[in-house]
């Protein structure tokens, strides 16, 4: 079975968190522009804060990989469950979301 050296998974993780991070970045500047609803506070906690803070802690445990290897993957863990919570959330939004706009019709 192929195994990870303690380099390797700092960069993978490291460049994965620093990818989000400028994803990110990119949604908070596009948010709200070009749309025809007025997002509010939970839309920007759910699409930009909790987000940020997911790959915020992913680059962090790429840096501290060295020193701690299992409690940089416990971060890692902790991570992938926020990012699936937030699709679950975001997705269950969208739905909802159309499904109002297509009743108002």
């Amino acid at each position: 079975m192929p195994r990870q050296t303690p380099a390797s998974l700092a960069v993978c993780l490291a460049a994965e968190g620093l990818a989000g991070i400028i994803y990110a970045m990119i949604v908070a500047l596009r948010f709200g522009k070009e749309m025809h609803y007025k997002p509010v506070l939970e839309d920007r906690i759910w699409h930009i804060i909790l987000p940020s803070i997911a790959y915020i802690a992913l680059f962090a445990s790429g840096v501290v990989t060295y020193r701690h290897e299992i409690g940089a993957l416990y971060v890692v863990a902790a991570t992938a469950l926020l990012l699936l919570l937030i699709g679950i959330h975001n997705a269950w939004d969208a739905a909802v979301y159309i499904a109002m706009r297509k009743q108002k019709r």
